[in-house]
Order: C-alpha cells, then structure tokens, then sequence
C-alpha cells in the first residue's frame, strides 16, 4: 500500500494541549488541521468543550456530543476512506474515581489500513490500524463528516469540488 504524500507532511508535528496549528496539536486538532488542509473540510474547533486533552470527562462528553450531533456518519470496518475519523478508546487518571477508559481519542484515515494520531507525549505519527494490535484494539469505530467530499486537494489547495481554503 502507498501512503499519499500529503502524509508525511503532518509526522513530527507535535502535541499540544487544545492545539490547532502546525505548531502543535491535540488529537480533534490534528484531526481538524488535516481535513481543513487536505480535504477543504471544516471541522469546529471544540477546544471550548473539554478545556483540556486531560479532562477524560470533558473529552468523553464532547466524541459523544458530536457522534449525536448528526453532522456523522458511522462507517462500518472495512468501508472507511481517506478523511474519515477514527475514533479509538484510551484511558486517563481521574484524581479520586482511578482510571476511567472510553473513546477519548481520535485519528485520521489517511488510507487503508493506516491513520495518522497524535498523543500527549508524542509527535503526530503513522500508525497501522488493522496490523498493529496496540492501535488495532483501540479502534471503536469510523465516522464520515456528512459534508465531507473525500479527496485531496492539488497543490494550488483547490479541492475536486473546485473550492480553495
């Protein structure tokens, strides 16, 4: 499988609590950047709806408040595309509750088999999402943007809907 070469463009860019730019991201952020960037999608920020990557609750709240939203598609295993989010389970202390796990964090399909993530003490990487079992049973499920026409944008940044950012 060849990985597009918009890809590695977005490796190394490192994490960053509510982040949003190439300067640093979170994972919605990254999510975001990639989509806005590659994709002509815009995604909100909801960097206002869980205040920090470590408020488990918050960012439990948020996934689902957007999965209700409407604004998604569940994709079935198999079925999912370039663009598609990824949404994968984590864990994280809550000071007197223990360790709460759930879907906490997400990625970006970039092709078959491979998304791209960041995470709190790491850089945005590639990872195999069907051959790694450390990513492969973090994966809850995909989801499409209702409005989201899959496909890259060229090198002018004018998607193949004709639109530019």
């Amino acid at each position: 499988m060849t990985l597009p070469p918009w890809a590695v463009a977005y490796i190394g860019i490192p994490f960053l609590d509510l982040g949003r730019s190439r300067a640093g991201c979170d994972c919605w952020g990254l999510v975001r950047l990639v989509l806005a960037e590659q994709a002509g999608v815009q995604l909100p920020s909801l960097a206002t709806c869980y205040g920090s990557e470590a408020n488990a609750a918050g960012v439990g709240d948020t996934i689902a408040a957007e999965r209700r939203s409407g604004a998604w598609d569940r994709i079935d295993a198999g079925n999912e595309q370039p663009f598609d989010v990824v949404e994968m389970s984590g864990a994280s202390r809550v000071p007197g509750s223990g360790w709460v796990f759930g879907p906490l964090h997400v990625g970006v399909v970039v092709t078959s088999g491979w998304l791209l993530h960041v995470e709190r003490g790491t850089a945005a990487v590639l990872a195999r999402y069907r051959e790694d079992q450390a990513i492969q049973r973090r994966v809850l499920g995909f989801w499409r943007f209702r409005n989201q026409e899959p496909g890259p944008r060229n090198q002018e940044g004018v998607g193949h809907d004709g639109r530019s950012l």
